[in-house]
């Protein structure tokens, strides 16, 4: 599975990911880390 295209195949995952469920996969952890700066940046 994983032994001459092990780089391109993450890389091709990680695209195909949040590209095949940019609906809220790709939102939700955005979403969790954004929320989770400004409350501290603001602060600061």
């Amino acid at each position: 599975m994983m032994t001459s295209t092990t780089p391109a195949s993450a890389a091709e995952t990680l695209i195909k990911l949040p590209a095949y469920s940019s609906d809220g996969a790709a939102i939700t952890p955005i979403l969790s880390i954004v929320p989770r700066t400004p409350p501290a940046v603001p602060k600061a």
